[in-house]
């Protein structure tokens, strides 16, 4: 018997794995973005910082090929909006308007107009 068991029971490696995943998950502190002076800076430095904790959760948790996938499409994304800006400086202003509008609607469950909404039927239909 180990000195450290309570029981006589013997662990499945399986379950000893998931333990330590477990102690490592909650003795992992998460990232924080450094508070920069200039904007575009800032918002590379937060991309970095979500990469860097998805990843980290991911090597302890175990799921780094999705959260490898997750963070090839951020990067894209982030390439995308550099082009644009580099093309067009103003375009930034835009993006945080499309941003903010985007984040006001979804959390109010409004539906953008690029969604399909349901077709009502007219009121005088249904009298005859």
């Amino acid at each position: 018997m180990d000195e450290g068991s309570t029981s006589g029971a013997p662990v499945s490696k399986e379950d000893f794995y998931a333990f330590v995943a477990q102690q490592l998950a909650s003795m992992a502190k998460e990232e924080k973005a450094p508070v920069l002076s200039q904007k575009g800076l800032q918002v590379q430095c937060e991309l970095n910082t979500k990469i860097i904790n998805l990843l980290n959760t991911a090597m302890i948790g175990g799921d780094v090929e999705s959260a490898a996938k997750e963070a090839v499409s951020m990067l894209k994304t982030r390439n995308q909006e550099i082009v644009l800006l580099d093309k067009d400086p103003n375009a930034l202003k835009n993006l945080e308007k499309i941003r903010a509008i985007s984040a006001l609607s979804n959390s109010h469950g409004m539906t953008p107009k690029c969604y399909p909404r349901k077709k009502l039927r007219p009121i005088w239909l249904d009298r005859a």
